[in-house]
């Protein structure tokens, strides 16, 4: 499961446990951005290994979630009302797994695709 933040996400190797200052959003992208990677190296393995799996990343959407609720309130903040709107754009955890579902379901799904 990735998400679009994997796109400003960066993998400090020398800090991989951010011991030198925590940034929950920073960590939340290089995270994402791991995630992406891994399904990708896992796709590139099982086919040079001839392993025959598939490996996708999927992006469920905004979820509602602890994770999301516990969020610092101004990267989700969508206009000068923001907050008000969010629970009418976002879906529930149950919902936010059916990307996934497709992504390893679908008869046309890519193999290391997003």
């Amino acid at each position: 499961m990735s998400s679009l933040a994997h796109r400003q996400g960066l993998i400090d190797f020398e800090d991989l446990q951010p011991e030198r200052g925590y940034s929950p959003w920073r960590a939340y992208c290089q995270l994402k951005l791991a995630m992406r990677m891994f399904a990708l190296e896992l796709q590139r393995r099982s086919n040079a290994q001839g392993w025959g799996l598939l490996s996708a990343a999927s992006h469920p959407g905004y979820v509602r979630t602890k994770l999301a609720a516990k969020a610092p309130v101004a990267r989700y903040r969508l206009s000068t009302n923001g907050l008000m709107f969010l629970p009418l754009l976002s879906q529930s955890a149950e919902e936010g797994a059916l990307p996934a579902l497709f992504a390893a379901t679908a008869p046309d799904a890519r193999p290391g695709g997003y």
